[in-house]
């Protein structure tokens, strides 16, 4: 039996290509309206984390816009004011250590819900016992 399967054989519509990776496989993303983005993590600065301009029409039209942060198996809602994010987003930094030079990237699951990979300066991914385990054969 044949592992890998052929682009026949994934029913998908137009525009979305099959993503996997460590921490969601069989992730679909929908190249026309959802693009990852990354953030280095100032500590002189900790709450001024800014998101790109085009995250606007994920959360325009939303009274308290919300962005929903998950790492691992946990999630974290993070309020968005003025294109930075605010409520909450200390909690996460502590939560998550996050250090000076230290990368996010930011990889949309939905809308409104992004899955974030940090590494450290030297470009290893972090862990947390929180994240998903996979075993490797």
């Amino acid at each position: 039996m044949n592992a890998v399967a052929s682009r026949d054989d994934i029913h998908m519509t137009a525009g979305q290509q099959q993503v996997a990776f460590s921490l969601t496989p069989n992730f679909y993303q929908n190249l026309s309206d959802s693009v990852c983005f990354y953030q280095i993590f100032n500590s002189a600065t900790p709450n001024s984390l800014k998101i790109p301009r085009f995250i606007d029409h994920f959360i325009n039209g939303i009274k308290t816009p919300m962005l929903l942060i998950n790492t691992g198996h946990r999630s974290t809602q993070i309020g968005v004011k003025h294109k930075r994010l605010h409520r909450n987003w200390r909690d996460f930094i502590l939560q998550h250590q996050l250090q000076h030079n230290e990368t996010l990237v930011f990889v949309p699951e939905s809308e409104n819900i992004f899955i974030v990979l940090i590494f450290d300066d030297t470009g290893v991914e972090k862990n947390f016992p929180w994240y998903h385990t996979f075993n490797v054969y």
